[in-house]
């Protein structure tokens, strides 16, 4: 057979219009140096492998959990790449492994639970060092109650992790936490898309120190919730302190978070 020479700027045309997307396998590596630990992207977007240990902005961040998620200052960049480190394990088919839990908290973890959104009687919060999902989506607004505290220990902490589930237009989704479980204002960190479908956030009101609950409002157009967003828990003390972080991208429309003491 003979050979056809293709000149330079046919083979740029044709790299160009390639569609394509790689998809590194767990334990790929450049230089020695693993881009996506347990599937969750943390290294590949500039951020410390271990999850849970990049709030506190340049200053604080990777120090101790207790000390990094009791403050203000994390930038919204970062907000913006954990919820995007979460995408795979936000689609794969199966639950949120314990490796994978493990690799969010930075402690040996267990074996997450998905949760139907909107199932009524269903536990909101997760037990601690658990990743639940939110599966399916919500067609009509719906509470959910707290009846036991699952983070009644310092140091206890859990996720829900969103999954592209669809709020209809104006319905509301509200966890009402147990009573030892009240916010503290200094680590309220909460962070949603500014404009939907794009990468724009903006920060959503602090919270009151002894508040417990917190209300998700979805504007006046059906609302995607974009897989990878999240809300993570962090018990700074056995009761009343309770950090949490927040981030929700959408499609569609917006989520408004506002918080209350019942």
């Amino acid at each position: 057979m003979g050979t056809k020479r293709v000149g330079l700027a046919r083979t740029q045309a044709l790299i160009q219009n390639l569609k394509r997307e790689i998809t590194w396998g767990a334990g790929t590596k450049f230089n020695g140096i693993e881009i996506a630990p347990n599937g969750i992207a943390t290294t590949l977007l500039g951020l410390n492998p271990t999850w849970n240990l990049n709030f506190g902005g340049p200053t604080i961040e990777s120090t101790a959990v207790l000390l990094s998620t009791a403050n203000l200052l994390t930038s919204p960049t970062t907000m913006f790449k954990l919820s995007q480190a979460l995408e795979t394990i936000a689609d794969q088919t199966s639950l949120v492994t314990a490796a994978q839990a493990g690799q969010i908290f930075g402690v040996t973890s267990a074996v997450g639970s998905d949760v139907v959104i909107g199932t009524a009687g269903a536990t909101p919060i997760p037990a601690t060092l658990t990743v639940q999902r939110f599966t399916g989506d919500l067609a009509s607004s719906v509470a959910y109650t707290q009846a036991t505290s699952n983070l009644d220990s310092a140091g206890d902490q859990a996720m829900i992790l969103f999954t592209d589930n669809v709020i209809t237009a104006s319905q509301t989704l509200k966890f009402i936490m147990h009573d030892d479980n009240e916010f503290l204002a200094g680590a309220w960190e909460i962070f949603v898309s500014d404009t939907a479908g794009t990468n724009n956030l903006e920060a959503e009101a602090t919270t009151t120190n002894g508040h417990i609950s917190f209300t998700l409002t979805a504007s006046g157009a059906d609302t995607t919730i974009l897989a990878g967003s999240y809300i993570y828990f962090f018990a700074g003390n056995n009761t009343d302190v309770m950090h949490v972080k927040m981030c929700l991208r959408t499609s569609g429309g917006t989520i408004a978070v506002t918080n209350a003491n019942s």
